[in-house]
């Protein structure tokens, strides 16, 4: 029986995901050695602000986007919800 499409294409995001998952580990490895560890989460937290803005490809859905600032200042806090 041949792979259907979405196992496929499954599969093909799962192994994109590991290997950006590696990635991010090996540079964050290699970055640390030069920079502070707070300098390497500003850094990672810019990217992801400009990877999720409110109008990019992943933004978040229409009740979130609402509350964007409510959400900012609650990451700011530092707690990250544990």
């Amino acid at each position: 029986m041949p792979p259907s499409r979405p196992a496929t294409v499954g599969l093909g995001l799962y192994l994109a995901g590991v290997f950006l998952f590696a990635l991010n580990d090996a540079l964050g490895k290699w970055l640390v050695a030069d920079y502070g560890v707070g300098q390497l989460m500003m850094l990672r937290s810019i990217g992801a602000a400009c990877v999720l803005r409110a109008d990019g490809p992943f933004a978040a859905p229409g009740p979130l986007r609402r509350h964007t600032g409510a959400l900012i200042l609650w990451g700011l806090r530092g707690e990250g919800g544990d």
